[in-house]
Parts: structure tokens; C-alpha cells; sequence
């Protein structure tokens, strides 16, 4: 799952700090989803079946990244907020695939002073794109929209789902069941890393993404907060899909 400007940000010494979040609105809400126990048999089975060329399934996620940054610079006391929210809707429907993609960026002003400080560059931005495509004979044909609104198609070598099995840390031998956190946990996970909670339906079927983490650093003159959630749930089931019309 990308992450543009916030992750964009991580690279530099302000972003040390800065995590990308998802966050759960409009019905998504992996976070209160209790996952029953599988066996390893059904969770190999469960990731295959995103790959198998007929599934059909609906994966929808809301992420949103929230940096809160301090800064003592220009001979004042700066405070700011970067935040990026990207809703997805996903659809695969055996050979047919569509996607639809809300994403908003906002930076307050005093943020945009402190990045700027650190010359550090930012977008804000507020737009729709949906994409569709068909598999056939081995190879996608995608369909997207230029700025005037015709369709046009390319071929591609892979799906445009989200890759849901890159979410995995491991395999099923390396997590284990957690009560309190309604699912699957890595063994191993620490308290600074961000990890995935993965959540099993009664079928043994991957049900729900979830992961909540924050954290906070002092850099010089920088003091900066970030927090960090993933949303995300999947359904079985899939409207019928209507490939658009290239002329």
C-alpha cells in the first residue's frame, strides 16, 4: 500500500518519526473484530485463494496518516499537523478487477513552516481515481481515464488488488493467538515496530487487517508525534463489474 507525502517525509530527518496510519470509518471497523483460531492448513489455504485467478472478494480499508510536529525555530514556537487520508474500495470478481481510490492530503500552515525549515517538500491534494481491469490468456488489460475522462487500456503483468499476503510477517508457525488483541500477533513483534493483527472468519477465511501504533521523537530543535492504524476488512462476495467502453 503506498504512501506518498508523510512516507515521502520519512526519508529525511523529520520523518524518522512519521508512520504511515490508516484509520476506520464509513462501516470499516477490523479493530472490533474477534478472529476464530485455524489451523496452519487453513491459513496456508486462506492467502492462496488471493491468488486463485476465479476468487471473488471485496477488500475495503481506510488508512490515514497523522504527523503532529513541534518546532522552536525562526525565534518562535511552532506546532503543526500533517494528515493524509486514502479510502479504498476493491473489487475482484473472478476475471474482472475495480478500484477505487479517495485520497486528501491537508498540512496546517505551521507545519508547512516547519518542513519548509527542513526543506522538505509537501503536496496537498484532494482527487478520485478508479481503475479497472481483465484478465485473460496469462495478462491484465487495465483500463484508466486521462484528464479529458476517455478510457484507455494498457497491459500489465500483475492485478491491481491490494497485495493483502505482504501484510504477513511470517509464517503461521511465527504468530501467535492473542485474546486481547481479537487475533493473530507475531511472535516476536516489538513495541516500536508497527505489526498486522490478521483475523480469521469461521470458514478460515483472512477476514480483517488491523494494526494501531504511535510513537514519539526528539530530533534538535524537533519534537514530532506520530500515530499509525490500519483499517482494513474482506468480504466474500462481489458486485458484478462493468468494463468500460475505449473508444
Amino acid at each position: 500500500m503506498k504512501r506518498k507525502v508523510l512516507l515521502g517525509i520519512a526519508a529525511t530527518a523529520l520523518a524518522a518519526v512519521m508512520c504511515v496510519g490508516f484509520s476506520g470509518c464509513g462501516g470499516v471497523n477490523a479493530e472490533s473484530v474477534r478472529s476464530e483460531k485455524v489451523t496452519e492448513t487453513q491459513w496456508n489455504s486462506a492467502l492462496a485463494y488471493f491468488k486463485e485467478d476465479n476468487a471473488v472478494y471485496t477488500v475495503s480499508f481506510i488508512e490515514q496518516e497523522t504527523v503532529e510536529a513541534y518546532a522552536k525555530i525562526f525565534g518562535e514556537e511552532l506546532f503543526g499537523k500533517a494528515t493524509e487520508i486514502i479510502s479504498v474500495k476493491a473489487i475482484k470478481n473472478g476475471a474482472t478487477e475495480y478500484l477505487k481510490r479517495d485520497e486528501k492530503s491537508q498540512v496546517d500552515n505551521d507545519c508547512k513552516k516547519i518542513l519548509e525549515a527542513m526543506n522538505i517538500k509537501y503536496e496537498e491534494y484532494d482527487r478520485t481515481n478508479e481503475t479497472y481491469s481483465s484478465y485473460r490468456n496469462g495478462k491484465y488489460t487495465v483500463y484508466r481515464q486521462d484528464n479529458d475522462g476517455k478510457w484507455g487500456t494498457y497491459t500489465a503483468s500483475s492485478s491491481i488488488m491490494p497485495n493483502l499476503t505482504s501484510l504477513m510477517q511470517g509464517t503461521y508457525n511465527e504468530y501467535e493467538y492473542s485474546e486481547d488483541l481479537k487475533g493473530y500477533v507475531p511472535k516476536y513483534r516489538n513495541s516500536y515496530d508497527p505489526y498486522y493483527i490478521l483475523k480469521f472468519n469461521s470458514e478460515g477465511k483472512l477476514s480483517a487487517i488491523y494494526s494501531d501504533s504511535k510513537s514519539t521523537k526528539l530530533l534538535d530543535r524537533y519534537e514530532y508525534k506520530a500515530s499509525s492504524i490500519l483499517n482494513l476488512v474482506i468480504e466474500y462476495q462481489a458486485k458484478n463489474i462493468t468494463l468500460p467502453t475505449v473508444k
